[in-house]
């Protein structure tokens, strides 16, 4: 017996009474000549059965119907007529209740398993069903968790029992959490009376009623305020060790201004060359000095406030050049050989920050050379996958050991055992650089064979030299190159540290300059308003008034003579905060402590002569001039050793030949003689080593070949590094030649 699967099967049924048999024809559903007949025998039908068809009585006092099973089929006899009717076979639509009946109970199982409460309401807002864990969650309200009952009860009893605490009126929260539950959407957040959290999501179903899961979210919600917790004092953490740093950094360099100024000014007044030997002992001794202090402070400030990362179009291999120009004659001296390699498909331009880029460079380099006795220093880079630049330093020094390349880049590790005085800051600050830039730095090292730094960084390439060039360096631009001034210049002088007052007073002296002591904020205004000031050196943290609270006051007033004033702020905090503060206040350049004279010489003739051709505006993009890790180099032995070796009189003749060469090339980058220029650097590049300056002379060739390769993004950066170098050796080249036969002063 069978028929289709969404209708029960019907059958006709009648008795053959006189072979006690049970006739069966169908599905009725079938045409006649489709349909199927069985005869079963009525001994092997079960009693029930047999009794209801054999009843004698009266039809209409029998049973109209019976249900019965036959092996796994549900089968009901309707009794049409005596001894006949119609069999129905449910067997299917059984099967399937029973099916459902067990989904059922399956789904209510996991329902009432779930650790979050849920409770599902019909299109009229009706309870259907909630799981035990929503009575569990709202004891208050649990005699109301009964099927039929409406969510506005629920929810009004909630409230009017205790339920929940509320930072808002009890009713502007009911139509809140009303509306929220009629919408359907999103997520609500309760917290209980206990103090609990409770977050609950509801959904609208398609039949237009409401399903919502509740789950307790303390747990969240504390960890939640302890990260808060955690974040607000790590903010804090970092806002004073940025004050400490500020204070530490002013302290320190103050010191260090008064020990490397008090040097300069010994070797400049030495009347014997012992004197002048000794002074320049102690100078280059402070000089080392400040070069480890920096790369203390320069470390502390990267983990307090992060690396400045200011990308700009480069060009990647420029980087090698650099490096292979100022490490070349110091390889050469330690008796080493400097190599330089560049790889297959290197981009033409990048945009990057040529200048960290550079100082990771330079510290993996400078390394190589201390550890190196011998063999060759290797500068290369090279394209990584595709899409990394790899700039790499290999070297065939001491190697390290395996067991000291971890950590070899963390604060004070040393992984050499022949040198134990070094902190390690160098890689120290590398890596934190290279992470800035989202880059990657590692070593490979045998040791006693050599090692290989390298970095990876991804410097996403420019499709042409135009895209978002920097400016180039027009010849003529005032702008970019200022022209120096040879007059001498009226310098204010305001600091609160008395020996780093008497040092800056001294320094612009020597330098041909007045200096005029400022007492206080007030007398530096009253002297800049009446135009008496061509300069003010300003301390930036002095009791009072700062620095830079007195800069925006100049720069405020109406007057000219505020206007054209070169504002030069002198420091020892040069963290990211303070160097913002000296832009907006409009300082022209910002000078780290401790001062040079060669240092303050440039960057007095650059910030006059610019704020006189008025190609600063009020609020000027301050530089950071730090001695400490700017390309100046002293010439004065080879100058000497030059005087004796041809003479004083034929020294003096190259000597002024050559001050003259470097002051007609110094007018020309400024744009005095822009014609001259080509003939001006080729000279220099011969004349400059012969004198002893050499850094010069690889500055002129660098901007010579920047040039000739239209190198546009590196003229301007070429210019001002020789621009820098010149002012100093055109210093040197007066003093040797005043000083005669003398060491010079």
């Amino acid at each position: 017996m069978s028929g289709r699967a969404d209708n029960p099967a019907l059958f006709d049924w009648s008795l053959v009474r006189g072979s006690q048999r049970l006739r069966i024809e169908g599905p009725l559903s079938r045409v006649p000549s489709r349909r199927r007949l069985r005869e079963l025998p009525l001994a092997r039908l079960n009693a029930a059965l047999r009794q209801w068809l054999d009843d004698p009585g009266d039809p209409a006092s029998k049973t109209p119907t019976l249900a019965v099973h036959l092996g796994r089929r549900q089968l009901t006899f309707l009794r049409t007529g005596e001894g006949c009717g119609v069999l129905v076979d449910s067997s299917r639509q059984q099967r399937r209740l029973e099916e459902s009946a067990r989904r059922a109970r399956q789904l209510e199982e996991g329902i009432d398993a779930l650790p979050e409460a849920f409770v599902l309401y019909d299109d009229e807002d009706r309870l259907l069903i909630a799981n035990p864990r929503y009575a569990q969650l709202y004891p208050t309200i649990a005699d109301l968790v009964r099927p039929g009952v409406s969510f506005g009860q629920i929810a009004a009893a909630a409230v009017e029992r205790g339920q929940f605490l509320f930072d808002e009126p009890q009713e502007a929260w009911l139509r809140r959490r009303i509306d929220f539950h009629r919408q359907g959407v999103g997520f609500f957040e309760q917290r209980l009376a206990d103090g609990r959290w409770i977050q609950l999501s509801e959904r609208r179903t398609r039949s237009g009623g409401i399903a919502s899961i509740r789950a307790d979210i303390t747990l969240l919600r504390e960890r939640e305020a302890a990260l808060q917790e955690a974040k607000l004092s790590a903010e804090q953490t970092s806002r004073s060790m940025s004050r400490f740093l500020a204070v530490f950094s002013h302290e320190v360099r103050n010191g260090l201004n008064g020990l490397v100024g008090a040097a300069q000014i010994l070797a400049l007044d030495a009347r014997t060359s012992g004197q002048r030997d000794q002074a320049e002992l102690l100078f280059e001794s402070s000089r080392r000095l400040t070069r480890v202090l920096s790369d203390l402070l320069d470390y502390l400030k990267n983990e307090a406030a992060g690396v400045g990362i200011h990308a700009q179009p480069m060009a990647p291999d420029r980087i090698l050049e650099t490096a292979f120009a100022e490490f070349e004659v110091l390889t050469a001296e330690r008796g080493l050989r400097l190599a330089l390699r560049l790889g297959a498909g290197l981009p033409a331009q990048v945009m990057g920050d040529a200048g960290r880029i550079q100082q990771v460079m330079a510290n993996l380099t400078s390394n190589a050379i201390k550890y190196s006795r011998s063999g060759t220093i290797t500068l290369a880079l090279d394209v990584v996958d595709g899409k990394l630049l790899r700039y790499s330093v290999s070297d065939e020094g001491m190697g390290i050991d395996a067991q000291d390349l971890k950590g070899l880049f963390e604060f004070f590790s040393r992984a050499s055992p022949d040198n134990p005085h070094s902190t390690g800051l160098g890689l120290a600050i590398s890596r934190q650089i290279v992470l800035a830039m989202q880059g990657h730095i590692g070593v490979q090292s045998t040791l006693g064979r050599g090692s290989r730094f390298w970095f990876d960084l991804p410097l996403p390439a420019l499709a042409a030299a135009g895209d978002a060039a920097a400016p180039a360096l027009a010849e003529g631009d005032d702008a970019l190159v200022p022209a120096i001034s040879e007059r001498a210049f009226a310098v204010g002088v305001l600091d609160d540290d008395e020996l780093s007052r008497s040092i800056a007073a001294h320094f612009v002296q020597r330098l041909g300059h007045a200096a005029v002591p400022c007492r206080d904020g007030a007398d530096a205004l009253r002297l800049a308003r009446e135009g008496r000031l061509d300069a003010l050196l300003l301390d930036l943290m002095m009791p009072g008034e700062n620095g830079v609270d007195i800069a925006r006051r100049i720069r405020a007033q109406a007057e000219p003579g505020c206007a054209r004033l070169a504002i030069v702020v002198v420091t020892g905090n040069v963290l990211p905060d303070s160097l913002s503060a000296c832009q907006a206040a409009g300082a022209d350049a910002v000078v780290q402590k401790p001062l040079f004279i060669g240092s303050l010489d440039q960057v007095l003739r650059m910030a006059v002569a610019a704020r006189e051709s008025g190609a600063l505006p009020a609020t000027a993009h301050v530089q950071v001039h730090d001695e400490a890790v700017q390309a100046q180099e002293d010439a004065g032995p080879a100058l000497q050793q030059l005087r004796r070796d041809i003479g004083e009189q034929h020294f003096r003749v190259g000597a002024s030949a050559a001050l003259a060469l470097f002051e007609s090339l110094q007018s020309a980058l400024a744009g005095a003689d822009s014609d001259a220029l080509p003939t001006l650097l080729h000279r220099a590049q011969g004349t400059a080593p012969q004198l002893g300056f050499v850094a010069l002379g690889q500055a002129a060739r660098r901007l010579a070949q920047a040039r000739e390769a239209d190198a546009q993004p590196e003229l301007a950066q070429a210019a001002r590094q020789l621009a820098q170098l010149l002012a100093a050796a055109r210093t040197q080249l007066r003093a040797h030649l005043a000083a005669g036969g003398t060491a010079p002063r």
